[in-house]
């Protein structure tokens, strides 16, 4: 009789999981994957936790940042009545309907006009703090439309450097008219937005910083004329000179 010679079996490859009497290798397995699943749910939970904290802890803290904002650093009835060779015409200090304020986004504003002694111009200034995701809108360039005004042509941005230390940044200017009874009036409108350390004719760009810069100042200054040149205006002196106030006032209120 021949001998038999029997091959060893192969090793098992579930060698190091210990079967349980219970279940076969297969529910095993699926035993081992409902485990992994559960502990990855776990992870999940966790992380959106985190995620959901971090989340509530920005939202409180923008929106501590946005109530104080809410509240002008200085009141704008401070704006000085003489600045260079202007002069506040006496009695014009005024304040927007409460409606048109809250749409433009005005928690503090001042109406007034200034008359320049040397040449003669009169201007109406509008001196406006208020939060930036709802001044950021309102620029001549739309709103001057709606009150029936045509722009005469694009509004153009000039660029300035002015004070010490030196202050730079840039103010937006544009010519609009409007026809009554056959008589087409014309004016310039020159603005300007200080959001965070910057002034700039246009904040739609910086909209990604709102929630971190919730609130910006505007000045805006309109001037009757019959010269649509786009050089220098007579009303940029006056601009410029409220720029450095305000920033004055606000760097001031920053070492309090």
């Amino acid at each position: 009789m021949k001998s038999t010679i029997v091959d060893p079996a192969p090793p098992r490859l579930d060698a190091g999981i210990p079967e349980e009497s219970s279940m076969g290798p297969a529910k095993h397995l699926t035993r081992v994957g409902r485990l992994s699943t559960w502990k990855w749910g776990i992870a999940a939970c966790l992380c959106l936790t985190i995620s959901g904290g971090v989340r509530y802890y920005r939202d409180q803290q923008f929106q501590g940042l946005a109530e104080l904002a809410s509240v002008a650093p200085f009141g704008l009835n401070e704006l000085p009545k003489q600045f260079g060779s202007w002069r506040a015409v006496e009695g014009t200090d005024s304040q927007l309907d409460p409606e048109i304020a809250r749409i433009a986004g005005s928690t503090d504003h001042i109406l007034r006009s200034y008359l320049d002694v040397k040449s003669g111009q009169t201007v109406s200034v509008m001196v406006l703090y208020g939060p930036s995701d709802q001044a950021f809108a309102h620029t001549p360039e739309f709103c001057y439309p709606s009150a029936g005004f045509q722009a005469v042509m694009d509004p153009v941005d000039h660029p300035f450097a002015v004070g010490e230390p030196k202050i730079q940044g840039s103010y937006r200017g544009g010519f609009y008219s409007k026809s009554t009874g056959g008589i087409t009036q014309y004016v310039e409108v020159l603005h300007s937005f200080r959001h965070g350390k910057e002034w700039l004719g246009d904040l739609a760009s910086k909209w990604k910083s709102f929630r971190a810069l919730p609130a910006t100042f505007k000045i805006q200054i309109q001037r009757l004329t019959t010269d649509l040149s786009t050089e220098a205006s007579p009303s940029e002196p006056l601009l410029l000179e409220m720029i450095q106030w305000v920033e004055k006032r606000v760097r001031e209120q920053q070492k309090i």
